[in-house]
């Protein structure tokens, strides 16, 4: 299974203020939007849909530890835990570097994890892309954008395999030199921790849809089944679009508009997919605050080993 949890609120405008006073003005208008998100209720619901599912691993994606002048607002991996009790473990993690707030300290980790059921044993591996968006700051200059990537070894009923999760650069229209990062990071991911010898599965959010809407298309979807993987949703439902993403980030409309299929469950190797559905389309599933668990839609995919020679 693989979910965006969505971090709760935009962050372009943090890293477009001109003064230290409107950098001050801009986070309390971010961490407002970060209330007004509901990430308690929402991560209520994302863990209600991870238990009623009950898949053996899920990746997560925009796993948000939100600061202030060094005090946790909201950690959404505390917060998801909780709810889900001790049924799952956080089994690898990996959390990038920060941008600044007006006290110079960061106000967000976006993160990626891999939670897998307690009693599931795993070898845990994680890593940073060498390709990375940089953008210039006003106050600071030069600021590196890091993505990575979370994995683990493990095994069901003896035989071995690799899952894989990460979240590859967004194309929005204001991130220029994106979509040439975002390739270069699959590229990376598709020869380095998704290139093993024992069968792989390859989660996350990817932002890659060469048909996407709301966002600039790219290839990195298509160039990863051109190494080899198989797309779970693409092999299973060929003639339904499968959308995941819901446009401009919107958890609030209940009639959201969903824009592309950025979020996949792919397979290499001796593993193949038998079933796979979308979550969180269910009206049902959204908070009493009247917000969707996400601007994302969670993939579940049922798997089976090929059968052994």
């Amino acid at each position: 299974m693989t979910q965006n949890l969505y971090l709760g609120a935009d962050l372009a405008p943090l890293v477009q203020a001109h003064t230290v006073e409107e950098l001050g003005d801009v986070l309390e208008s971010t961490l407002r939007a970060l209330a007004d998100s509901d990430a308690p209720g929402r991560l209520a619901a994302v863990a209600k849909l991870i238990k009623e599912a009950d898949p053996d691993l899920v990746g997560l994606q925009e796993v948000a530890v939100w600061e202030r002048r060094g005090k946790v607002l909201t950690d959404f991996g505390d917060l998801l835990q909780a709810e889900l009790g001790n049924r799952y473990r956080v089994a690898a993690a990996w959390h990038p570097s920060r941008p600044p707030d007006s006290s110079g300290r960061g106000v967000v980790e976006i993160g990626n994890l891999v939670l897998v059921h307690s009693g599931m044993r795993v070898e845990a591996h994680a890593g940073e892309y060498w390709g990375k968006l940089s953008i210039k700051h006003p106050l600071v200059g030069e600021i590196g954008l890091p993505r990575g990537w979370v994995a683990v070894d493990a095994k069901v009923e003896g035989r071995p395999f690799r899952f894989v999760n990460t979240h590859l650069e967004a194309t929005l229209e204001e991130l220029r030199g994106a979509a040439e990062i975002q390739l270069a990071q699959a590229a990376e991911l598709e020869a380095g921790p998704a290139r093993a010898e024992d069968p792989v599965i390859l989660v996350g959010d990817i932002n890659s849809d060469p048909h996407a809407r709301g966002v600039i298309p790219t290839a990195s979807r298509d160039n990863l089944v051109r190494a080899g993987f198989t797309d779970a949703w693409a092999a299973l439902h060929p003639d339904e679009e499968g959308l995941t993403w819901r446009m401009d980030d919107e958890i609030g409309d209940p009639e959201a508009e969903l824009g592309a299929r950025i979020d996949v469950v792919m397979t290499r190797g001796a593993i193949h997919p038998v079933k796979v559905e979308r979550l969180g389309l269910d009206p049902a599933c959204r908070t009493p605050s009247g917000r969707w668990p996400s601007d994302h839609l969670a993939v579940l995919a049922t798997l089976a080993f090929d059968e052994e020679a």
